[in-house]
């Protein structure tokens, strides 16, 4: 039973398919992307004066929120292509989801930043999209050196169960994409159910499907390390394991309506993420106890 669904799930995570993802979302976001700016353009135009509008999508810089979120579902998709390969490097995949989601709120406040007028009336503006900038700016910096530390080490020197560990992550990460897929269209009813019916204002989209999503996330790497506990029982692996884990739970705290804890908080996501790697090396460093003979 096991061979067979290490088989099919090795089918689905095969990478020639993540190419397909990825080239599908960008052509996504183009599309996305056009027909924004023409809905917008319209509506300017008084071609839809008689449809009711939410303020947010009257904006031509909507259009930005639109495809970067086809960018990021894209980027979803890559980190659970890695558990497979590299559960530390899964990590790294939610970092670069959340730089590129301080990113796109520049874009989405757009309007309000390009009307600038004076320091004194305007220096709050100037202040959150310096931050938030610069801010994305260290999270890349800091997601660039997490990849360079990480050692890569086989969990078992048995060939067998490495290959047997790497199969069980294959099967949750296929798990993991249905569950999120089903997700990201029940978020999508929503949505659509708030444009039509209730007010879609009272949608908060900087939040939708990435915030829950690492809320699923951290079950999940509860589950990976009981697996990694049973194959590698080294206390410099599980403890690592386990302190990502916590990595994940302070990206998932950090999506707050003020930016500024966002960005506090997933900087110190990945500096913590660090500090566990550089420990994990130097404790990966000391002999293992052997039973004396």
């Amino acid at each position: 039973m096991f061979d067979l669904l290490h088989k099919y799930s090795r089918r689905v995570l095969a990478y020639r398919y993540l190419v397909t993802m990825r080239k599908f979302a960008v052509i996504a976001a183009l599309v996305s992307f056009v027909a924004s700016i023409l809905f917008t353009l319209f509506f300017d135009l008084g071609y839809l004066s008689g449809v009711h509008i939410p303020k947010v999508m009257q904006s031509y810089f909507f259009a930005f929120y639109i495809s970067f979120s086809f960018i990021l579902a894209w980027e979803v998709l890559a980190m659970i292509f890695t558990i497979p390969y590299s559960i530390a490097d899964s990590v790294g995949k939610q970092f670069e989801i959340m730089s590129l989601i301080i990113i796109r709120y520049i874009f989405e406040h757009l309007d309000r930043y390009s009307h600038f007028i004076s320091l004194q009336n305007d220096w709050k503006n100037i202040v959150e999209i310096a931050v938030t900038a610069f801010g994305a700016l260290c999270l890349f910096l800091l997601t660039l050196y997490y990849y360079k530390i990480q050692p890569h080490r086989s969990i078992s020197d048995d060939p067998m169960e490495t290959r047997t560990f790497v199969g069980i992550k294959r099967i949750i990460s296929v798990v993991l994409i249905v569950i999120l897929g089903i997700y990201a269209l029940v978020e999508f009813c929503k949505v659509m159910y708030h444009f039509f019916i209730l007010d879609f204002e009272v949608v908060n989209l900087s939040h939708i499907f990435f915030k829950d999503m690492f809320t699923i996330m951290i079950f999940f790497d509860i589950l990976l390390i009981m697996v990694t506990l049973w194959y590698g029982a080294r206390y410099q692996i599980v403890f690592r394991t386990s302190a990502l884990a916590i990595s994940t739970i302070l990206i998932r705290l950090s999506f707050s309506e003020d930016i500024y804890i966002t960005i506090l908080l997933s900087l110190l996501a990945a500096i913590f993420a660090i500090s566990v790697s550089l420990v994990y090396i130097a404790f990966d460093r000391i002999p293992p106890y052997k039973e004396a003979k």
